[in-house]
């Protein structure tokens, strides 16, 4: 298997072909069939997994079809979050930072011009302004510039957006892939325009320290010193000029974290001359005022570094719209190569760590994962996962998480509001579908932010309708729904904007009623009408639904991959809530409240396939319509066998007198269709499916019922003994037990 097969779900990483799977098992699940007296039912009750729906938005607007009642999760309230984040950048971008990114980049080619420079550094920025240049206005030729060939040749790479490769302009190589369209800014012109310029000028670094490392020589520094304090003297100079970078750099800090690299000011306070020492005397002043970078923000060759330069040291300089430094990916930085050591599990296992790469020949870390932040954040779970699946199992891991965890508590801004709310939410012991959606949150918050969060690397109003069931209910995360609240009043006060007012009413109504559902058990009818109605008001503030996402996580050049994480389909879960009568008095019809929660992925792609939301979204399409044949289900050659069953509906519980009183009344359950294995599941079988999801037996926890080992005439619960463990020897083909 290679690593670029390789994909992680719900905290256990699995093969590429295992995705269809992984959604023929889902399926595959039994609902399990209530029979319990008639009367409301709590919404503690265990959630019932249905099939797999395009989006989480799609689910309710399927209940509202069919008059089905709401179960709203918190995973769409989550959802929302994310939406209006992208629905308000959106806005901004297009309304004002297109507009004086253009401004800035006219100003500076014309304030340029007027200077008259023929220098190396004046040929190289009219280089780079033509390439921002063409890049803002769509265009594929550069046009004029120092060097007409040297700018084409970089324009050239840049709307290539391919892999790492040697930069003609800048000298370093640079990660190309990074320019490939991705987000919200797929699929439109002007945002697209929008993101191919900042991107540009974000990850184009004046860097002023020489190195093999990272081929920048001693002349490049020199002529790139001499670049920044042309650039920036010219911006200094020209107040137009100075309010423009300062509107597009406004709000940066508390939305996505502080500006790494040197600052304008720092270099306007160095001075050029002379210039042989310019670049050096730079290098002194960013390590004395603590400007250096503490995310690998490029490429470095580790191996060629002189033992007092650290490969952060190497990057060291200045860029025109500097990225930011948010506290999670520097939490990643700690802890991957060189952060941590060599690995010490066993290299020749066959599923080894989705961390582990080679490099120098060395088994190292060379991903980080989501869980590692999940359980840097609280969540128990996580840390259990990353321990069994060796992730840890690499030299000085334990101090790494030390640093990763001092790194996260310098977040500030947004950054400190969503590290409260992952706190709340891991802060008692979490379901399953609690550290999913918290995976899926984060996922959704650094899509909002992959165009200016620094990329680590390794060294409409609906109406109800009338006949729709009584029985709507909300998912009573009170604590986790308040910490939302925070983190929205946030929002209104940094980044105002209609959306989020909206979306501050919703949550306090639905703060209001998952107390009042809590006190009282069951909410009340005006709260259900609330309830059934949510969805609609939510996707309104937002701008529109949901659908799968994916964004980058961590580039990996010594391996040429790229990390991503996604969320995919919905799963759809539903709730016994209450029973309503049938023309048999005899018969009651059990009614389920019916909601979605997340599904979130990690996995690893060649730098050259990335993939984007539109390559991502048709990969989910044909997983999920192969796991949906009607007949021969199977995920990949070792997958077994699933036969779809019908749906149907048949009266439970005491049907002939003399039950138990648990039996009666008798009801009338539905059943949809759902597909069952062909032959009994194997060990194999379940060993691989337990390691892609995380799941545990009732046996795993309490023990296994087993018979008595003196007798053999009656059956004992012997604790520590399950699947994984029993006390007569099994074969991995024969059928699984306990």
């Amino acid at each position: 298997m290679s690593d670029s097969d390789n994909v992680k779900a719900a905290g256990r990483w699995v093969s590429g072909q295992f995705f269809a799977y992984l959604l023929s098992w889902a399926a595959a699940a039994a609902l399990p069939l209530l029979a319990q007296p008639a009367g409301a039912l709590s919404v503690a009750e265990a959630e019932e997994k249905g099939g797999h729906a395009p989006s989480i938005f799609s689910v309710y607007e399927q209940n509202e079809r069919e008059g089905v009642p709401n179960y709203i999760t918190e995973d769409l309230l989550l959802v929302t979050y994310g939406l209006i984040r992208v629905h308000v950048a959106k806005a901004i971008e297009r309304e004002r930072y297109l507009p004086e990114l253009q401004s800035l980049v006219a100003g500076l080619r014309e304030a340029l011009d007027r200077s008259a420079g023929k220098d190396a550094a004046s040929r190289a920025n009219r280089d780079y302004l033509a390439v921002l240049d063409a890049l803002l206005a769509g265009r594929s030729e550069a046009g004029g510039g120092g060097d007409a060939k040297r700018a084409q040749a970089e324009l050239d790479l840049v709307l290539a957006a391919n892999e790492i490769a040697p930069s003609p302009l800048w000298g370093y190589r640079m990660d190309y892939g990074q320019f490939l369209p991705r987000g919200h800014y797929e699929g439109d012109e002007a945002l697209t325009r929008y993101f191919h310029a900042t991107r540009y000028a974000g990850a184009a670094l004046f860097a002023v320290k020489p190195s093999r490392a990272t081929g920048v020589s001693r002349g490049l520094a020199r002529r790139m010193a001499q670049q920044a304090e042309q650039l920036a003297r010219l911006i200094d100079a020209d107040a137009e000029l100075g309010a423009a970078r300062q509107t597009l750099l406004a709000n940066l800090a508390w939305r996505f974290g502080p500006a790494e690299d040197l600052t304008l000011a720092a270099v306007l306070a160095v001075p050029p001359k002379p210039a042989r020492t310019h670049a050096a005397r730079l290098f002194e002043h960013a390590k004395a005022e603590k400007m250096l970078p503490r995310i690998l923000g490029g490429v470095v060759e580790k191996s060629r570094l002189p033992q007092d330069l650290s490969p952060l040291e190497a990057l060291a300089g200045w860029r025109l719209l500097p990225q930011r430094r948010t506290v999670d990916y520097a939490a990643f930085q700690h802890l991957v190569y060189d952060g941590t050591g060599a690995f010490e599990g066993d290299a020749e296992a066959e599923e080894t760590p989705f961390g582990l790469t080679l490099i120098d020949g060395q088994a190292v870390k060379g991903f980080p994962l989501i869980d590692e932040l999940m359980g840097l954040w609280g969540s128990a779970d996580a840390l259990e996962a990353l321990a069994e699946d060796g992730e840890v199992a690499f030299a000085g891991y334990q101090a790494a998480t030390e640093r990763a965890q001092q790194a996260l508590a310098e977040a500030t801004g947004l950054a400190a509001l969503h590290q409260q709310l992952f706190q709340t939410g891991f802060a008692q012991p979490a379901s399953p579908a609690r550290r999913t959606a918290l995976r899926a949150f984060w996922t959704w918050q650094r899509y909002a932010a992959l165009l200016y969060a620094k990329q680590s690397y390794t060294p409409a109003g609906k109406g109800l309708p009338a006949t729709r069931d009584r029985g709507a209910r909300i998912e009573p995360s009170l604590t986790l729904y308040q910490s939302l609240a925070h983190v929205v009043a946030g929002h209104r006060r940094h980044t105002p904007h209609p959306s989020w007012d909206a979306f501050a009413e919703a949550l306090d109504k639905v703060i209001e009623v998952a107390s009042r559902q809590l006190l009282l058990g069951q909410p009340t009818a005006e709260d259900e009408h609330f309830l059934n109605g949510l969805d609609a008001e939510l996707k309104r503030a937002a701008g529109g639904g949901d659908g799968p996402i994916v964004v980058d996580m961590h580039v990996n050049p010594s391996s040429g991959q790229v990390a991503q994480a996604a969320t995919a389909f919905a799963q759809v879960v539903r709730i016994a809530t209450a029973h309503a009568k049938t023309s048999d008095p005899s018969v009651a019809r059990v009614i389920h409240a019916t909601g979605a929660r997340f599904t979130q992925y990690e996995f690893k792609r060649p730098l050259a396939e990335r993939l984007t939301d539109a390559k991502w979204r048709e990969m989910v399409r044909q997983a999920v319509a192969a796991a949906g044949t009607p007949s021969g289900l199977r995920g990949c050659a070792w997958c077994p066998e699933l036969v779809e069953i019908p749906a149907g509906q048949f009266r439970m519980g005491d049907l002939a007198g003399g039950g138990d009183e648990d039996e009666r009344p008798a009801r009338l359950v539905r059943v949809p269709r759902f597909a069952l294995a062909r032959y009994e599941t194997t060990v194999r079988q379940f060993r691989r499916f337990v390691m892609a999801t995380g799941y545990r037996t009732d046996a795993e926890r309490d023990g296994c019922w087993t018979p008595e080992m003196a007798t053999r005439d009656k059956w004992e619960k012997t604790p520590g003994r399950s699947w994984r463990s029993l006390e007569y020897p099994i074969e991995e083909d024969q059928p699984v037990v306990c």
